[in-house]
Parts: structure tokens; C-alpha cells; sequence
């Protein structure tokens, strides 16, 4: 029994349960998820499918191309979930190994608990979206640049200058990570060792700026609008507990004179730097963005946690008190981790719906959905159709970013906000149709998800 116990407590035993563990518990919340695409998730795997069938990918107005270039693999609402839910299960992985090498067995399993017991995510480790890639990506190059800055050789530098280029062909915030490392470079004054490394992730990120992702970055790079910043910092709260906050910021207090300060230093300096720049340059801003902060956080509030369980009786209870409220609000969420947001595409068709997914565009015909329309354009998109019974209700999702809906030759609705998708009663007899929408694009890619008419207001069915 007891070698049984010490097998099991390797730490290559103890990863291969981790994430045994989290895969179990994300694909749970994938199968048991309503059949439809939410949010970004349409923009991925259409992408995806179009890369697929041999199209280049759009780089002028979108994250880099890494993740769709994977998923084009497989090119599928369940595929991409289940790659998501690979991806962040190893992120939990890559989150042990790192705190413990770094700082020690307690931090790396309690980071780990905090990190994947987070209502992000639960959310986007079972959702097909860039972060799971991109937070297991920098994990990875954290895990090698500290490698490489205990036992400095060539080959170190090189794999870490490769991870960090893939981070940064994963999704933008692979800049701000990059920053991090100089920051941290810059107080340790050893910068000038890892100029190979930073020369291969640069020659890596080179082909997106050069083939339009230099004028998508200079697109989004705008001061974001007080109303929109000031409306989603109040979700914060929701997505990241106030004690994980709390245990965060006491992490980077006792990080002076700790074991791992390497690591508990540059953690700090990425959650900070990230802090002030995330909200502020970019076009539109989501609390979601902070996501990309959260295992160096969750790093920074274990060794929080840590300390203080280990400390005197008070402080041993006020460090247990904290860690029970930053874990418990994530676990009582996993039946219910997936959001159902109304932005969304579905992919059965309701009995009492017509889809229109055929319509003509700038002199060409387009299937649904499209979301190619540039910044600053307007586009009509035209059809005919037929109903074989009358509607009540017309469903336009990711009407991006606003405009005008005419059916019959009559205006039927404008809308203005493509953050939520556009339900309007009218009432339509059987027979033949026409439909004519115009989309006026402001911010990065625009175009339509999903055109229905329907008796009823169509919702996702469970499973």
C-alpha cells in the first residue's frame, strides 16, 4: 500500500491525475451543453471550416491564427469543445509543474484548485475560444524561461523563444506576456541573455504582423469607452472572488524575501502590468480579457494561502476562511458552467422555424454565416424564401455591428446593438418572401450568424 501511495505522489503520477481529473469534469460540462455555438465560438469554428476547405485565414481584422489553424483539424462545435477542455486540463498541468518547481508541492496543488475551480475557467475550458491555448501556451514558456534562468545554455534559451512564439501566434495578449518577461529581465538585470530567445518568438510572430496583423493590432489599440469599462469591471467580482483578489494582492506583499520570488516577482509584475493596460488599449473591452491573468494570479494566492495556513491560529483560519471562498463559488458552478448567453447560432433547427441561409452580397452569393464584413463598411445582404406556415417572430444572431432590417419591402427593425441578439414580433403568412438586411460594421470583423423566422422565439435545446 505504501509503495502504491508513493508512486501515486510522483509528480509525474500526480500531473496524469490532475488532469484525469479536470478533463473528466470539463467534458461533463460539453456533453451535457445545449446544441448550439455561443459568442465567439461562431467566428472560431466558421474560420476554422473555411481554412479547412483550403481559404487563407483573415489576419487584417483577427487574433492570430494558431488556434483556428489547430481546430481546422477537426473543424466542429463538439471537437473544438473537447480540445478546449484538452487544452485547459493541461493548463492545470503545466500550473502544478511550474509552482512546483518553483516554489513547492502545497502552492502547486492549491494554485492548481484555485486556477481551475474559477467560473472562467469552467467556462472557457468547455467553449471553443482562444484563452484555454493561450494560458496553456504561457504556462509552458513560463515553466522554460525559468528553467533557462536557473541553468542558462542555448538550448534553453531557444525552446523558451519558441513557446513564447507560439503564445504570441495563440492570441494578442502573448504582447503583454512578452512584456512581462522584459519587465522582469529589466529588474533582474540579465536581459541581455535572453536576446536568442527573443529573437526566435519575434521571427515566429513576424509572418501575422507582416500578412495584416500589424493593422489589427493598431485597429484594436484604442482607449476603450468609459461606459463600456466602468459596465464590465462591475462583472470582476462575479469572475474573480474577492478573496482570490485578496490572497493575489498578499502574495505579491510577501514575495520580498520568499522561496520562488523569481516566480512570485514576475507573476506580479505580468498581473499588474496586465491590470492597467488589458482595460484600457483595446476597442472594446470584456472582463473576459482578464482571463489570460488568472494562473499567475492564482500562482501569487497560493503562496499567499499558503503562508498564512501555515502562520498562527488566527491567521491560520483567515487563510483557510480565504481559500474556502475563492474555491467553493467555482466548484457550486460546474453544473451550471456553461453560459447561455443570447448571442448564439443554432444548430438544430426548430420544427416552427425557417432558416434563411442563402442570401446575395455585394454582387455575390454568401451562406450564413458571414463574418468577413471590414471596419467601417456598410453591406445589404438580400433573399428570397419560402414559409410553408405563418411566423410571429424573426431572430437575427450576430447582426454585426448594427442596421436595418426590411422584409417584404418594409422596415421591420433597426438595430443597434450586436451584443445581443435581435428578436422582433411580426406577423408573416405563408408563402414566398423577401428579406433585405443591411450591416453596418464598426469594430474589427462584422457580418450575420443566423437568420430564422419562427412562430416562437427560438431557444437552445438541452441535451
Amino acid at each position: 500500500m505504501e509503495s502504491v501511495t508513493g508512486v501515486l505522489s510522483s509528480p509525474r503520477w500526480e500531473c496524469v491525475l490532475l488532469f484525469s481529473f479536470c478533463f473528466s469534469i470539463l467534458c461533463l460540462v460539453v456533453v451535457n451543453s445545449p446544441e448550439a455555438l455561443f459568442n465567439d465560438e461562431s467566428f472560431y469554428v466558421s474560420e476554422a471550416a473555411s481554412i479547412s476547405e483550403g481559404h487563407a485565414p483573415l489576419l487584417s481584422q483577427a487574433q492570430p491564427p494558431l488556434f483556428v489553424a489547430l481546430l481546422s483539424i477537426f473543424p466542429s462545435r463538439v471537437a473544438g469543445r473537447l480540445f478546449s477542455a484538452v487544452l485547459m486540463s493541461s493548463a492545470v498541468v503545466a500550473l502544478f509543474v511550474l509552482c512546483h518547481e518553483n516554489m513547492g508541492r502545497r502552492e502547486a496543488f492549491l494554485a492548481c484548485a484555485l486556477f481551475f475551480f474559477s467560473r472562467l475557467s469552467l467556462r472557457l475550458g468547455s467553449l471553443v475560444y482562444t484563452e484555454a491555448l493561450f494560458v496553456f501556451l504561457a504556462l509552458v514558456s513560463a515553466i522554460l524561461f525559468f528553467r533557462a534562468f536557473r541553468r542558462s545554455g542555448p538550448h534553453g534559451f531557444a525552446w523558451w523563444g519558441i513557446a513564447l512564439g507560439l503564445a504570441l501566434n495563440a492570441r494578442l495578449s502573448g504582447i503583454l506576456l512578452a512584456g512581462a518577461f522584459v519587465a522582469f529581465l529589466l529588474v533582474r538585470q540579465k536581459l541581455a541573455r535572453f536576446a536568442s530567445g527573443f529573437a526566435i518568438a519575434s521571427l515566429a510572430f513576424l509572418p501575422y504582423l507582416v500578412f495584416g496583423g500589424l493593422a489589427f493590432i493598431l485597429s484594436k489599440a484604442r482607449l476603450v469607452g468609459a461606459d463600456n469599462l466602468f459596465h464590465e469591471l462591475s462583472f470582476v467580482p462575479q469572475l474573480f472572488p474577492i478573496p482570490l483578489l485578496l490572497l493575489g494582492v498578499a502574495g505579491i506583499l510577501f514575495s520580498k524575501r520568499s522561496y520562488g520570488r523569481d516566480l512570485l516577482c514576475f507573476s506580479g509584475l505580468y498581473v499588474v502590468l496586465g491590470a492597467i493596460t488589458i482595460p484600457l488599449l483595446t476597442s472594446f473591452f470584456s472582463v473576459r480579457y482578464f482571463f489570460v491573468l488568472l494562473p499567475f494570479l492564482c500562482v501569487l494566492a497560493s503562496h499567499s494561502g499558503v503562508r498564512l495556513v501555515s502562520a498562527g491560529r488566527f491567521k491560520t483560519f483567515f487563510g483557510a476562511v480565504l481559500i474556502f471562498l475563492a474555491v467553493v463559488p467555482g466548484v457550486l458552478s460546474i453544473p451550471d458552467a456553461m453560459p447561455f448567453p443570447s448571442q448564439f447560432i443554432m444548430i438544430s433547427i426548430p420544427s416552427d422555424c425557417v432558416e434563411v441561409g442563402s442570401f446575395l452580397s455585394e454582387g455575390a452569393a454568401v451562406e450564413l454565416p458571414v463574418f468577413d464584413q471590414p471596419e467601417y463598411s456598410l453591406r445589404n445582404y438580400s433573399a428570397f424564401f419560402v414559409s410553408r406556415f405563418p411566423t410571429r417572430f424573426l431572430s437575427i444572431s450576430y447582426f454585426d455591428d448594427s442596421g436595418w432590417v426590411y422584409v417584404d419591402g418594409r422596415l421591420i427593425s433597426t438595430h443597434l446593438d450586436p451584443w445581443e441578439r435581435m428578436v422582433v414580433p411580426l406577423n408573416l403568412s405563408a408563402g414566398n418572401h423577401s428579406v433585405v438586411i443591411k450591416v453596418r460594421n464598426d469594430i474589427n470583423l462584422g457580418g450575420i450568424g443566423q437568420v430564422l423566422f419562427c412562430e416562437n422565439p427560438p431557444e437552445p435545446k438541452p441535451v
